[in-house]
């Protein structure tokens, strides 16, 4: 085991000397903090405006089922163009949206245009995350590349850690003050992208390798069942944060409370990336069944209880079990996949993964304004098992061609 250790710790050190890659985890970080301190005040301005759950799910979907529909066109646009280019764009764009959410909140303006921000965010956002994905590729070597990724994962769940009780504990001051927030972490997020040097040679339209394409629909055809499972937790993770979110608030929990809570999830995912051996990534299917399983169950057990810790357990399984499966995927595909189609094959995993946690969203939204706590919980959270358990009824979860 010594020599593993070794052998991880030079990987490690080997990107901290990497000028580019820690120049891109910086900025990355800054954007993924103006990213998640997103979510929360916009589904406690719904909720506290409306008193619906389902619109507290709804207007934060609303991002997520634009980036759902652009997910093509963005892995296409990060196969074609710069990639850093490609990123600036989207900062600035991401940045332009979040000052028209400014204006918005500090004038009370209409619910309706806030979702119609969340439309736009959610294409931006879409554009630029398979060429974010990608350039972390571009900008290490083979043998770095799953410590990459885990750090990179790390990164994210910093950010998400710090969020949630910094973008509630803004909200309590002011509904303005947050969104202000996010807007100086994608301004700072695109000034820290321009000053990294990558080499990106220009990719015409046909200049990918024989097979490549059909690489991204073998990879699809061949992991079924992995990615449909890994798209179960995305719907079990989104509906087990819209579920804490109203259950929580309904009990009399402030806004700076209920993002403390929700850091939690970036616990575990700090955890998952730290623990995530390369051995794990060989049996990924048997890893999504019981990352799947424990995140079920962990929802029904808040279902009943409804506690602050049975919420903090929920998010901490949840934010694991996303991490390591996560993690595993991507690894899995930049070795599977040639590199001129990489950022399709990266969007078409991201078009499932973003429409199961649209379904679990809104799923748990509407299913608790119609029903009590614990029986909407079991209701989605049977229904999200009964796709899980199908996929391994079917054989294709457990072992797959994509490990």
């Amino acid at each position: 085991m010594k020599p593993k250790r070794g052998h991880e710790r030079s990987e490690w050190r080997e990107l901290a000397a990497n000028g580019s890659f820690q120049r891109y985890w910086f900025g990355a970080t800054m954007g993924a903090l103006g990213f998640s301190m997103l979510g929360l005040p916009l589904e406690l301005y719904a909720l506290d405006s409306t008193g619906s759950a389902q619109s507290a799910a709804a207007i934060v979907s609303c991002i997520a089922v634009s980036q759902l529909v652009c997910a093509p066109l963005a892995g296409w646009l990060a196969d074609l163009f710069s990639r850093k280019q490609v990123i600036l764009a989207c900062e600035i764009g991401r940045a332009c949206v979040c000052f028209l959410v400014v204006v918005i909140v500090a004038g009370s303006g209409p619910l309706w245009s806030l979702y119609l921000c969340c439309v736009v965010f959610g294409i931006v956002q879409s554009a630029g995350a398979p060429a974010r994905a990608v350039m972390l590729r571009d900008l290490v070597s083979e043998r770095t590349l799953f410590s990459a990724l885990r750090q990179d994962e790390i990164r994210l769940n910093i950010a998400r850690i710090g969020a949630p009780p910094l973008g509630g504990a803004l909200y309590a001051l002011g509904e303005g003050w947050v969104f202000v927030a996010c807007l100086v972490g994608f301004i700072t997020s695109a000034l820290a992208i321009s000053s990294i040097r990558v080499a990106e040679p220009r990719r015409l339209p046909g200049c990918e390798a024989a097979g490549d394409s059909e690489s991204i629909w073998g990879m699809v055809r061949n992991a079924s069942g992995v990615l449909l499972g890994v798209a179960c937790i995305a719907a079990s993770s989104a509906s087990a944060g819209t579920l804490v979110v109203v259950t929580l608030r309904a009990t009399g929990g402030g806004s700076a409370q209920v993002g403390s809570v929700l850091a939690c999830e970036a616990v575990g995912g700090i955890v998952g990336a730290l623990v995530l051996r390369k051995a794990i990534v060989s049996r990924l299917g048997v890893c999504v069944g019981v990352s799947l399983t424990a995140v079920l169950v962990c929802c029904v057990l808040f279902g009943v209880v409804q506690s602050w810790w049975a919420a903090a357990v929920l998010l901490i399984v949840s934010g694991l079990a996303s991490a390591i499966t996560g993690i595993a995927l991507d690894s899995a595909l930049f070795s599977k996949v040639g590199g001129a189609v990489r950022g399709r094959a990266i969007s078409s995993t991201f078009v499932l993964i973003g429409l199961g946690g649209v379904s679990g969203r809104l799923a748990m939204g509407t299913s608790l304004d119609h029903f009590a706590t614990p029986v909407a919980v079991a209701l989605v959270a049977g229904g999200i098992g009964t796709i899980g358990v199908l996929s391994l009824l079917l054989g294709v979860l457990v072992r797959s061609e994509v490990a």
